[in-house]
């Protein structure tokens, strides 16, 4: 059986905004709702193509070249969604200027003391690595 999804759960699941998921309808990326009147909801196709959308603008693409993409590439749509059993979302952690950590969702979550101590730890490592390089 489909699970079926508010827009408020596809929010929350792809961390984008209500807003971002009505806009990407309106411009095509994103098929409409099924149902009708309040009782629209969201499929996994939807949350799936979401989670592809979010993955192409983070690979640099933007709305326009997306759209391209989807409309040029049907076949490659098809088979990546395939290739995974479920979306893959991650939590990206800013770690210092020009350092990022990007994190699968359900593999790891960071307490606040966590990545405080991770920070200090990478701070270490690239300042002794700095120290290398001059």
């Amino acid at each position: 059986m489909e699970k079926k999804y508010s827009i408020g759960e596809l929010s929350e699941i792809t961390l984008i905004s209500r807003r971002a998921v009505r806009y990407y309808v309106q411009r095509g990326l994103l098929a409409p709702p099924e149902g009708g009147g309040r009782y629209h909801y969201y499929t996994d196709e939807h949350l799936k193509r979401l989670c592809l959308i979010k993955e192409k603008q983070a690979d640099g693409m933007s709305l326009e070249e997306i759209i391209s993409w989807l409309n040029c590439a049907p076949y490659q749509i098809e088979k990546r969604e395939n290739e995974f059993p479920g979306p893959v979302l991650r939590t990206h952690y800013k770690i210092l200027d020009g350092v990022e950590l990007s994190i699968e969702s359900g593999l790891y979550k960071l307490s606040e003391s966590r990545l405080k101590h991770l920070r200090e730890t990478i701070r270490t490592i690239l300042s002794d690595s700095a120290k290398v390089i001059a």
